[in-house]
């Protein structure tokens, strides 16, 4: 399960490995209570700097995140509600040097696809 921890971890992860194709595939932290709109907005701007596709299933604390990433943005987000077209877009163009992070609930037909 995320936390805001883990997913600050998996950022500064693929940050550190700044690799040509990452991609990071994470569920919005639903059990922050009053504290969720602050640590997307945190995350959204951790992810500012970040030079990769991030795949966000659900729309939970989507305008937090959006008020983080701010203008111009290095990440490409995109978030999705269907877990098949998640499947469908993160699985795409995946290549040897592809680095793939996933964090949180992930549906398991995205986890499957990719083991």
């Amino acid at each position: 399960s995320a936390s805001e921890a883990s997913i600050t971890n998996a950022i500064e992860y693929l940050a550190s490995v700044n690799s040509g194709d990452m991609r990071l595939v994470l569920v919005p932290v639903i059990e922050l209570g009053e504290e969720g709109s602050a640590a997307h907005e945190r995350i959204g701007r951790l992810l500012h700097t970040l030079p990769a596709r991030v795949y966000i299933y659900g729309n939970e604390y989507q305008k937090d995140i959006l008020k983080g990433l701010g203008h111009l943005p290095k990440a490409m987000v995109l978030w999705f509600e269907d877990a098949k077209k998640l499947n469908e877009a993160v699985t795409a163009g995946i290549g040897s040097k592809s680095i793939i992070v996933l964090e949180g609930r992930i549906p398991s037909l995205v986890r499957e696809a990719l083991l």
